[in-house]
């Protein structure tokens, strides 16, 4: 059949699918190292998810212009997670930030973390560390925010599924039985923006850091 009779949705799968082959082929010659099938059908079907709740956020008629930290109730805290992801070098650093119903900053941190397999590794790590940090400051009712919906919808999802960060949806189901309230949510990347960069500034430092009542100036101008 000829590529221009094929529908849209497989055309949309084309590319990133020839890129989880390629990549797989470079890790096997340079690496010796062997992707079995299904990580890399899970890779591409959850690039597709991730791309496609993109695409819908770029197309609704007011894209979050003015999304920002929003308030909550006076028992609860907030956890913000991101992480950023280099594919060249498998390298990610994760970054946390922990607020009141003020905004004020309870506790932040990054942490970096090599080799990784990729971005919604990283990503889910991101909650991992968001939850450890949170459980080490004593917090007992939180809610998570997270910019990445596939991890966001694996964690509330009942089924599990074969994916290489299945482990980690697990560990993170568990650890949130460790709270007496803990809640996950998606946010919009714009009303993430402080996470996002205690991320960028573990790739900086290359080291893991913790704040608590405090982080990097950089970091508290945005906040």
């Amino acid at each position: 059949m000829d590529f221009e009779q094929v529908d849209s949705k497989r055309k949309a799968q084309a590319a990133p699918t020839i890129w989880a082959l390629w990549f797989s082929r470079n890790r096997l010659i340079h690496e010796n190292k062997i992707q079995r099938e299904e990580v890399v059908i899970s890779f591409v079907l959850g690039y597709l998810a991730e791309l496609g709740s993109l695409s819908k956020t770029l197309n609704h008629p007011k894209p979050y212009a003015n999304s920002s930290w929003e308030p909550l109730s006076p028992s609860m805290v907030k956890i913000n997670v991101d992480a950023g992801f280099r594919s060249l070098s498998q390298e990610a650093s994760t970054g946390v930030v922990i607020r009141d119903c003020n905004g004020n900053i309870l506790g932040a941190s990054y942490r970096v973390y090599s080799p990784l397999s990729s971005v919604f590794t990283a990503e889910a790590l991101a909650c991992l560390h968001g939850l450890l940090f949170a459980l080490d400051l004593s917090f007992k009712n939180v809610i998570m925010e997270s910019d990445t919906r596939s991890v966001i919808f694996g964690i509330l999802s009942s089924t599990s599924d074969s994916s290489d960060i299945r482990p980690f949806m697990i560990d993170i189901k568990h650890l949130a039985l460790r709270f007496h309230e803990c809640y996950f949510r998606f946010t919009p990347r714009i009303s993430n923006k402080v996470a996002h960069a205690l991320a960028n500034h573990g790739f900086k430092k290359n080291v893991d850091l913790f704040w608590i009542e405090d982080a990097p100036p950089e970091v508290l101008a945005l906040a």
